[in-house]
Parts: C-alpha cells; structure tokens; sequence
C-alpha cells in the first residue's frame, strides 16, 4: 500500500515528503541503467512537465546536487528512509552544512520506484509530492540515487 507522510513545513516555504514503494506491476525495473543515466531521465521528464503547468526548468546545483546524493547515500548505508536523519538533521540542516543559499526548500524522498518515469508519476500521484515539482519558486534543484531511494532537493535563491 502507498502511503505518504509529509514530514517537515518550516515557516509555511518550506515542505518535505516521503513516498512509499509502488505496488509491483510487472514494469521494467530500470536497473540496466545507470543511476546517473536515471537522475537525467528524471531531470528531463521534471522539467518538462514543469514546463507543462508553467513554469521554468529546475536547474542543476552542484552543492544541492551533492546534498541529496549523500542523503541517497546515507539512507542505504545505514538503511532507514526518513528525511530525518538518525542524528535528527533535516534537509535544511544538511543544505546549510553544506553552505547552500536559498529562501526556500523541499525534499522529496521515495523508495522502490525503479525508473525515472515511475518515480515521477509516483510524485505527481501525491499532493504534496506534486505541489513541491509544480512550485515555480524553485529554480534549482539536486538530485540523488542509491538502490533505488530517491531524493530531490528543491531550492529557490
């Protein structure tokens, strides 16, 4: 079963989710390509479909970029999915260790989407999921994968 759980909303700007496994479906599973290969997927499908409901494209953010990788990363090492991590830090915490800039942030996490159009749908099922991608405010973005836990990191300068 889906389930979402929007897990942060710091001063009305700034929102989280998590997204939950899909229901298999017998879909390819994505695994011959490679995660880099995958997050570019992504990033073309997000931003076209941005472009759909008006607004711009996101734009890459190294220093974004890495925070959500890591946060990939650090979820399958230590195998939990939260946007918290077990030391309590949360994305902004992370964006501000790693010196972003930004007047507003969301992340999105989901688990078990194996290709880059499926974790798009996936997220644009979920409203909170969908307002976070459809937010013209964002202008940049990051992005992360690792066996199949994916993080997107929104941020509008």
């Amino acid at each position: 079963m889906r389930s979402l759980a929007l897990l942060l909303t710091l001063a009305g700007a700034c929102a989280a989710g998590a997204l939950d496994p899909p229901e298999p479906d017998g879909t390819a599973t994505g695994a011959e390509i490679a995660p880099e290969g995958q997050l570019r997927e992504y990033e073309q499908l997000a931003n076209a479909h941005r472009a759909r409901v008006g607004c711009g494209p996101l734009r890459w953010d190294a220093r974004t970029g890495a925070v959500a990788q890591a946060h990939a990363d650090d979820m399958v090492r230590r195998d939990y999915f939260s946007h918290t991590n077990p030391e309590g830090q949360s994305p902004f915490d992370r964006l501000r260790g790693a010196g972003v800039i930004y007047t507003a942030a969301a992340e999105n996490i989901a688990f078990g989407y194996p290709t880059a159009a499926s974790v798009l749908q996936g997220w644009l099922n979920s409203d909170g999921h969908r307002r976070n991608l459809e937010n013209c405010g964002y202008t940049h973005h990051g992005l992360g994968l690792n066996s199949g836990k994916w993080v997107e990191v929104f941020i509008e300068r």
